[in-house]
């Protein structure tokens, strides 16, 4: 009998990490004749779903803005409801205009280990309005155990 109950313990306690099988999709539908000056200003995350189950809320809020050296993405969030985190990511606009929703962001972290100082991550904009609404994708692969991590963003004005 306490086999069973330190069993039950046991896998009661036990969670998983859940990502997808193979590289990340890259036939994802973006937003047509997109317009990243029409994007610029404050959004607010009002939902995000992600691979591995998290449906935590971090009320992130984002703010595109242009500076003379490039445009920059503003990122702000509650971390486990009590710490708020400020991260700054360089956007990465592409040359093509067709290719105008599919946007990269680099983030620099000037106290992290050097191997994780500088991470870039994909920004796709499925789908917006420019006033109200906006669904954004992302997807990392992990070469190792060749699965990828995605994540969408509602995101509202």
């Amino acid at each position: 009998m306490l086999t069973i109950v330190i069993l039950s313990l046991f896998l009661y306690s036990v969670s998983g990490y859940f990502t997808l099988p193979g590289k990340c999709p890259e036939n994802v539908t973006l937003q047509k004749d997109f317009k990243l000056p029409d994007f610029y200003g404050k959004w607010h995350q009002a939902y995000h779903y992600s691979s591995d189950g998290l449906m935590k809320n971090n009320c992130s809020k984002l703010i595109l803005d242009t500076k003379p050296s490039g445009a920059y993405w503003n990122q702000s969030r509650v971390d486990r409801g009590l710490f708020h985190r400020y991260s700054m990511a360089k956007l990465d606009i592409p040359i093509k205009i067709e290719d105008a929703a599919n946007l990269n962001v680099t983030f620099t972290f000037h106290d992290a280990p050097r191997r994780l100082r500088v991470r870039s991550y994909p920004f796709r904009v499925l789908a917006t309005n420019y006033n109200y609404y906006a669904t954004v994708y992302t997807c990392q692969y992990s070469p190792l155990i060749d699965k990828h991590f995605s994540k969408y963003f509602g995101i509202s004005f």
